[in-house]
């Protein structure tokens, strides 16, 4: 996404699986097409995703006989006799051992980046991103004091700024006992990819979504169908007046550093989970 909004080129992308088909020579005329239309949209960038599908290791088995094909296309279009003026190939895989070695030689794919796990920083960047710190900053740099405001009011309406900015509600104010360090947090997430880091957040709004229904549950305040006028009224009553308190509560909840650290566990448990073994997971991460 970066490359295709800072090149200002035209972006083709290809998900690797998608050009396979069952058909003969399908998957090899879908190679051709694809540098047929970036050569006559150039200057253009070709990216493959998830090239190992496409082109893994060949002879490596008996039903390798359309990969081994697609490659030998690949291999024809990116330095075979047909130049390509202005192209760009790009390609991404997590598994850079099952590619074919004829395609990472020079005049094909050149350079071989490698995307290393996010170091503390990055850790850290990742989860202010996720939970809104960047806005909520945003807000304290352009906020403005209105003419005639007193000092107590005018921080008010700053904090109460702050609290609409964040994508999470998490709990910032250096003082109390369930501060969201994010320093913290980033220094016990070492060995998380980016993917992992950014779930950390999704899981601690998950725990205490299920806290709140578990603690304001609706079960016995609905109207029975037998029921006569009088009980439907007040059932009806009983029923508003529980509504306003869940939401009451639900405007004030936060998530806690507690919650944060207690997700971390959770997505540290199924990052290490081995696909043999047999662990009940709960429904939400």
């Amino acid at each position: 996404k970066a490359v295709a909004t800072e090149s200002e080129a035209n972006f083709v992308s290809v998900r690797g699986p998608e050009l396979l088909s069952k058909w003969v020579g399908e998957s090899e005329r879908g190679i051709r097409e694809i540098f047929r239309r970036a050569r006559q949209s150039s200057p253009c960038v070709v990216f493959f995703d998830e090239i190992d599908s496409i082109a893994p290791i060949r002879g490596g088995g008996a039903e390798s006989q359309v990969t081994e094909r697609v490659v030998s296309q690949l291999l024809t279009e990116l330095d075979g006799m047909q130049e390509m003026h202005g192209v760009v190939v790009l390609a991404a895989t997590n598994r850079a051992d099952m590619i074919d070695p004829a395609l990472l030689r020079p005049g094909r794919f050149d350079k071989i980046i490698q995307i290393p796990l996010p170091d503390k920083e990055s850790r850290q960047k990742i989860l202010e991103i996720n939970c809104g710190v960047g806005e909520m900053n945003d807000v304290k740099k352009n906020f403005k004091k209105k003419e005639g405001e007193s000092e107590e009011k005018s921080m008010e309406r700053l904090k109460i700024e702050c609290e609409k900015a964040k994508l999470i509600p998490f709990d910032s104010e250096q003082n109390s006992p369930e501060y969201v360090n994010f320093g913290k947090l980033a220094e016990t997430t070492d060995g998380f990819s980016g993917a992992d880091v950014a779930a950390i957040a999704n899981t601690a709004v998950s725990f205490v979504i299920h806290e709140h229904l578990d603690k304001y549950s609706m079960a016995g305040v609905h109207t029975r169908k037998d029921s006569t006028t009088e009980e439907e009224r007040h059932a009806e009553a009983l029923q508003v007046k529980e509504i306003a308190k869940v939401e009451k509560s639900a405007a004030n909840a936060k998530v806690t550093m507690k919650h944060f650290e207690d997700a971390i566990k959770k997505v540290r448990e199924q990052k290490d989970l081995k696909i043999a073994q047999k662990v009940e997971l709960s429904a939400f991460r």
